[in-house]
Order: structure tokens, then sequence, then C-alpha cells
């Protein structure tokens, strides 16, 4: 397959002109400059593929119910009552029609941040992992790379140094003990396009030597929800006698394989403590923005020299551009300057695939998964914007054409988008009736 671009970012700070991508199998192997011989495809604007390190596929239903409460804490008990009606089989179609979306706003590889395990009374499943293969079942039908970031929830927030067994809905969350968790997280298998990471959900829900057993076990790195609000970070340093990063620190947790997902509670201290021990840092603004987390600290991270991923968390938003966007604002109204996050910054957290265990994507160049996405760029919205700098200021729907592993999965975002929303729109619905 060959594919011509007028324009093709083959990396961060490499934007070529008429270019030809050509693809064997599930891989590129050849960038020929010039438009030489036939092609199979003509794109605009051909970039990588974009990764979105942190999600929660169940939260979708959740977009655009701002009235369901004031913060966070109001918004995580609509997500709870959310979380009790599902099983396997309405998880698999809600989350086959949320990763579908994904992929129409560019999105090649998706994490899923799994911690909604077990039956409504907290017993498994005959399958231990049930939840877990119906979403790795629907990453499939939707086409996507995936990676099931399979998160322990093992505790209800600590007081005062106790950690008090999880009631009522959380009980679907929670493990018994941290060795149960692994156990069933080592049955969980792997494919060709979907991988396993583990995670720990957060400080309020697993002890630090928990999240030490959870580190040892990842092959592929590990997750964790970090110093997301302020008040979390008040229950954890009473409880538990420090702030979240100290408390990492001194296990020796912080490390290059790990994923910190938010940090906006945490300090310019704790940042480049983060940044000193190369940290990921996962930013979700969108997500960010609707649950009052305040700006997300991305911009000052990357200054310490720290490394950025990007989420879209509970998918209030479903277009990797626009969410990039979304976070060079945060870093122009935290700094009240113009300068934010450089357009190579913003692109290098846009396709930080290694964050989610494939290293081989996230470039276009020979050797490289050919994940591809093409960009419209006849737009009014975008009239006199160079190709590489829309990653800043673009509108939603300029993807128009996906490939995944070299096979095109959207061959017109348009039509698509429209066919998609009433079987979500419906699905939702339907879910909502049935919560009292």
């Amino acid at each position: 397959m060959r594919i011509a671009a007028d324009f093709a970012l083959l990396s961060p700070t490499e934007l070529a002109t008429d270019v030809v991508v050509e693809v064997h199998g599930e891989r590129i192997t050849a960038i020929e400059h010039g438009r030489a011989g036939a092609c199979d495809s003509a794109v605009e604007l051909l970039v990588p593929g974009f990764a979105n390190v942190h999600g929660h596929a169940f939260h979708r239903a959740l977009r655009g119910r701002a009235s369901l409460g004031a913060d966070f804490w109001d918004w995580r008990s609509s997500m709870l009552a959310v979380a009790e009606i599902l099983d396997p089989d309405r998880y698999r179609d809600l989350a086959t029609l949320v990763y579908r979306e994904l992929l129409l706003g560019g999105y090649t590889t998706v994490g899923e941040f799994h911690y909604l395990h077990h039956t409504r009374d907290g017993s498994p499943y005959r399958d231990p992992n049930a939840m877990g293969v119906a979403l790795v079942e629907a990453a499939r039908a939707a086409g996507c790379r995936y990676t099931l970031i399979d998160a322990a929830y093992l505790h209800q927030a600590p007081d005062h140094g106790e950690w008090a067994p999880t009631e009522g809905v959380l009980r679907r969350f929670a493990d018994a003990t941290v060795d149960a968790y692994l156990a069933r997280t080592e049955e969980l298998s792997e494919g060709a396009t979907h991988r396993v990471q583990l995670a720990g959900h957060s400080l309020r829900t697993c002890t630090p030597s928990e999240l030490v057993t959870i580190a040892q076990a990842a092959r592929r790195g590990w997750h964790l929800h970090l110093a997301e609000q302020h008040l979390e970070v008040e229950i954890v340093e009473a409880a538990l006698g420090a702030r979240p990063v100290a408390l990492l620190e001194h296990a020796g947790l912080l490390g290059p394989e790990l994923v910190a997902v938010h940090a906006n509670a945490a300090t310019a201290e704790e940042l480049g403590t983060l940044a000193r021990h190369d940290v990921v840092l996962c930013a979700c603004p969108s997500t960010e923005e609707d649950l009052g987390d305040g700006p997300s600290p991305a911009a000052n991270f990357h200054g310490l020299g720290g490394r950025l991923a990007i989420g879209s968390d509970e998918h209030v938003l479903a277009d990797g551009l626009v969410e990039a966007s979304r976070l060079e604002a945060h870093a122009r109204l935290a700094s009240r300057r113009r300068r934010g996050l450089d357009v190579a910054a913003l692109w290098t957290a846009l396709t930080a695939h290694h964050a989610l265990g494939w290293p081989e994507a996230g470039r276009i160049a020979p050797g490289w998964l050919a994940d591809l996405v093409a960009i419209d760029l006849h737009d009014v919205s975008l009239a006199g914007v160079t190709p590489e700098a829309i990653i800043q200021i673009t509108t939603p729907a300029r993807v128009v054409r996906v490939w995944v592993g070299g096979t095109e999965i959207v061959h017109d975002a348009a039509v698509e988008r429209r066919e998609l929303a009433p079987r979500l729109d419906h699905l939702i619905r339907t879910i909502w009736k049935e919560i009292p």
C-alpha cells in the first residue's frame, strides 16, 4: 500500500512535503520524497496515530451531565451509579461504541484504566476477568490497538491510618488482596493488537507496600492516579503522614516505568521530583476542566524536563487534536503567558504510545507500525495555519481517515460520526433509565 501526502509529520519535529508512505503488512517500509509512481490513497496531512494513555469507557455515559453535582465527589457518586448496573455484555456494547468514537478522533491506541472487575455483590464472575475480556473484545470489534491497564482497588480511603474494606458498589472494584489481584491479572492474555499493563488505582485504595508489589510484578510499566484533587492529597496526608509524591519516593516507586495520571494538586517541588525520576505524567485536560481539578501542571512539568502523555479519561472529548489544544490552553491560563507548550511537545505527548507498552508506534518511519491518521486542512478555521500548528488551535472533526497496522479502519469519518451518534445515544439513554 502507498499513501501520498501533501504534508507528513514524520516526527514531532519534522514536517515533510510531497511524501509517499509505503506500507507492507502492519509496518511502514519506506518513505519516498516526491510523488513518483502510483498510489493507493492521497491525503492532505498524514500524522502518526494518537495514543489515549488514560481512559474509562463507562465514564462516557456521564458526558454533558454537569448538573449531577457541584464537584468531583458529587460526580463520583453518579459515576458509581453507572458502574453498578453494568455487566460484561452491556459493558462490551458500550465500550465498542466508545472506542469507535475515539478512533474517529484519531486515537489509534487506546489505554483503558480498568477497575470494574466483579459482580454486583463483589464476588468474581465465573471467569474472574470477564469484564476485562469484554473490553478487549470491544477494542477488537472497534478496530483500535489496545492496552488493558488492569487496576488494583483494594481498600476504601484510609481514615487515620486505618484501611477499610470496600462497601457497596466499590466491592465490584476490589480484589481481596494484592496477591489475589496479581493472580487474577496473571491470567490475562495478550494478542497481536492488545497488551496488558498493571496499575494501582490510587493511594486512597492501595497502600505503598501494595504498590511496591504491583510495580515489581509489572512487565510493561504501571499506572497510578496521583494527586488529582487537593482533598485527595489531604486525605492521604492525614492518614499516612505524608503527601502522595513523598510516599512514592520513600517507597522507591518513582521511575521511568510509572505513568502518573493528573498530578493537578502536586506542588512545584513535587513536579520536580517526578521529573527527576523520569516519571511520565499523563494529563487529561478536558476531564480536569469538567471535574474542576484545576489547570494541568503539564507545562511546568515539561519545563522541568518531564515526559508527557495525554488521555481523555472520562471522554468529555473524544478528539485527540482538540484534547491537545486544551492542554496548551491550560498552560497559557496557568502561566498567564501566550507561550504554553510548543508544537513539538504537544505532538510528542499525543503520540506517547510507549506509555501504553507500544514503543514501536508513534512515528512515520521505516520499521514503525503503520498506525496513521489523515487530517483535513480545508476548513476556514485553519486558513493560514501551518500544518504542524493545527494541534494548537484545531476545531473538532478534522480527522478524516485512520489506519491501524496498515489496515484502513476509518474510511470516511464524517459519515461514520453521523451513523455512530444515534447508536451511542440510545445505549447511554437506556443505561440512565435503569439508574434510580
